[in-house]
């Protein structure tokens, strides 16, 4: 702590106010953090800028019984400024907070930190009033264990965020190996096309036939399917599976674990 807060702090009469500062991770694409201070308006503190939003904060809740101490946190919803991240982000549970305290003391033109604390949201349940979170740390007993799943020949990873942003782990853009579309022509489950007029995105077959005399409307919509005589192409999507990421020239980033095998339990 500054020195010149240890003397504000310790001073037995002060006008100087001590701010506390909320920091909301939303797990929104991409990540997005939300500052608000509980004040009249807004400041700045570490070159970043709170926006003065009512809140209180409770004492912390603690009981004899072995629970974990949580401490509860009611934010203003009448404006439903944070509704918006409750519907979008499962109610942000799972997500972390950060509170601070600061404070300018006398003479100072900046901010100073006091303390700060990182909770998880536990719970979250609101009203035309107020967005009320439980703050607190997890219930170890209540996690997974082991944390992850190793399964073989499945991916875990995310196919695509949208038809145009590329999820990271995947890495999957677009397959360089696909043939422009072509009419009255026997196609076979698993083949890849483009328009003949590229729209930046790619088609899979999902079920064989005959392509039609003439071009059909693609779609652009994510997984979505376009009619085609009687073949059936879909925007490319993923199944999910070695064979499939062999099929879309992806499977340097399969996120399986082929050398696991198939059958059995395996403990790590």
């Amino acid at each position: 702590m500054e020195t010149s807060l240890v003397l504000e702090k310790n001073k037995l009469s002060s006008t100087t106010p001590w701010l506390i500062l909320l920091e909301i991770n939303v797990p929104s694409t991409p990540p997005t953090t939300v500052y608000l201070v509980r004040n009249t308006e807004n400041i700045t503190f570490n070159s970043q800028e709170y926006t003065a939003f009512p809140f209180e904060i409770d004492v912390s809740k603690q009981v004899s019984k072995g629970d974990i101490p949580t401490i509860e946190l009611k934010a203003d919803n009448v404006t439903r400024t944070l509704q918006k991240y409750l519907e979008d982000c499962d109610g942000l549970v799972d997500t972390q907070m950060t509170v601070r305290v600061v404070a300018k003391p006398t003479g100072e033109s900046v901010y100073y930190e006091a303390q700060s604390w990182t909770y998880d949201v536990l719970a979250v349940h609101s009203d035309a009033n107020y967005v009320y979170f439980t703050l607190g740390a997890p219930n170890p007993l209540s996690k997974r264990f082991p944390v992850h799943r190793y399964i073989a020949f499945n991916c875990r990873w995310r196919f695509r965020v949208n038809s145009s942003v590329v999820a990271p782990e995947c890495g999957y853009t677009g397959n360089d190996s696909a043939l422009p579309w072509e009419p009255s022509t026997v196609t076979l489950v698993g083949a890849i096309v483009t328009p003949t007029t590229p729209n930046g995105h790619y088609y899979r077959c999902t079920t064989a036939g005959t392509t039609g005399s003439t071009e059909p409307t693609w779609t652009t919509t994510l997984y979505g399917t376009v009619a085609d005589n009687t073949v059936v192409w879909t925007e490319n999507y993923c199944k999910k599976t070695l064979q499939n990421c062999q099929d879309l020239g992806n499977s340097k980033r399969f996120g399986g674990f082929p050398g696991l095998g198939s059958g059995g339990l395996r403990l790590a």
